[in-house]
């Protein structure tokens, strides 16, 4: 598995976790237990330290954690078929039950409209995979599921790395990555037959309720787009805007669009009606020209901390009781904007109490770190 060392392997149906976290090595306690209050995370900013002292919690304590890593919320780290490193925050640790030491990692993301034809959801996979692969999908009550699987990969050094992962989906897009090996870092020789926790154990410590308050801990602007096809295609602005409609919609009408200038448009459905939502992103090599026409429509935007403006603006609809939501955001040298309606198209009358997608929602989509992509 990779691991603090430096690459990264397959899980959820096979991948490694990102090896080196880009984070500061902190040493645990030699008790195995985690001094740090586990409980502690709250709604504020997750650290690297909290990550270590979350795993240290979880596994069983019967063994010594002597060695951990982590990586906060807001710390950056490498790509994987995991996440793309950002909000994506993690731990390693070094664990010894008395059977020989052992590498095991944590990853904690969300996605945005995860496809649930692949894994966890099922064990279909489009990672490479090793030998031997078992796995299997457990449902949950409420709609979560765990996906559970034992793979061999060929050593350099000689012999198998043995890698068992768990993997705990919400149906929301919260998602925790447990992995284990027989050694302690990737691509070493081996330090054990197998790794130390049985898949029933993983099961335990993916599930703990602690990783619900660090997945509620990650914004968002910062979910990882969906390996989710669209009708927009694979790639570029449209179907970066389709991967980060939130879930619990039904969308149809996919196409390009004219309002509020040449981009894209859908149709969300919910139980209180259908409603359209619009997508746009302007770019320009002059900053001095974004600045003027984003202040012009946004008079009132707000500074964003890093960088950036934010504006919001509520319009009244063209027949009675029709109302729509503007969102831009303007970073460097695009701005983009998200339009929602509470009817279909501007032309139409209404078709629910309040545009589809909140301010909160729109502005989610508006602010995702995903659009860096259309740049």
């Amino acid at each position: 598995m990779a691991a603090a060392a430096v690459t990264a392997v397959v899980a959820t149906g096979g991948a490694v976790l990102p090896s080196a976290m880009a984070e500061t090595r902190q040493s645990a306690p030699q008790s195995g237990r985690a001094t740090e209050s586990a409980h502690g995370v709250g709604a504020g900013t997750v650290t690297g330290r909290q990550m270590v002292a979350l795993l240290t919690h979880v596994l069983p304590a019967r063994g010594k954690v002597s060695d951990g890593t982590g990586r906060g919320v807001k710390d950056k780290g490498l790509p994987s078929p995991y996440g793309d490193g950002l909000f994506e925050p993690g731990a390693w640790v070094r664990y010894d039950d008395g059977h020989g030491p052992a590498g095991i990692w944590v990853d904690v993301t969300r996605w945005n409209r995860p496809d649930p034809r692949q894994e966890p959801f099922t064990c279909k996979t489009s990672e490479p995979t090793g030998s031997n692969r078992h796995c299997t999908v457990v449902h949950l009550a409420g709609g979560a599921v765990v996906s559970l699987t034992r793979q061999d990969f060929a050593n350099p050094q000689g012999g198998w790395e043995r890698i068992w992962t768990a993997t705990y989906a919400r149906r929301d897009g919260g998602r925790v990555v447990l992995q284990e090996s027989n050694s302690v870092y990737d691509k070493q020789l081996a330090t054990r037959v197998n790794p130390p926790l049985t898949l029933a154990q993983l099961q335990a410590a993916v599930t703990n309720p602690v990783w619900a308050r660090v997945i509620d801990d990650i914004p968002a602007a910062g979910a990882q787009p969906s390996n989710l096809n669209t009708p927009f295609g694979p790639d570029g602005i449209g179907a970066i805007f389709y991967r980060l409609i939130p879930s619990g919609f039904t969308i149809m009408g996919a196409q390009g669009s004219m309002f509020p200038a040449p981009g894209n448009t859908v149709v969300l459905s919910d139980a209180h009606g259908r409603g359209s939502v619009y997508n746009t992103v302007m770019a320009s090599s002059s900053t001095a020209f974004l600045s003027t026409q984003f202040h012009k429509q946004y008079p009132t935007a707000a500074a964003l901390p890093g960088g950036g403006w934010l504006g919001v603006k509520r319009v009244a609809g063209r027949h009675a009781g029709t109302e729509q939501f503007w969102v831009s955001v303007y970073r460097g040298h695009s701005v983009v904007t998200v339009v929602a309606l509470n009817s279909v198209g501007p032309d139409g009358t209404r078709t629910r109490p309040a545009p589809v997608l909140s301010i909160a929602q729109l502005t989610a989509i508006a602010e995702s770190p995903a659009w860096g992509a259309a740049n």
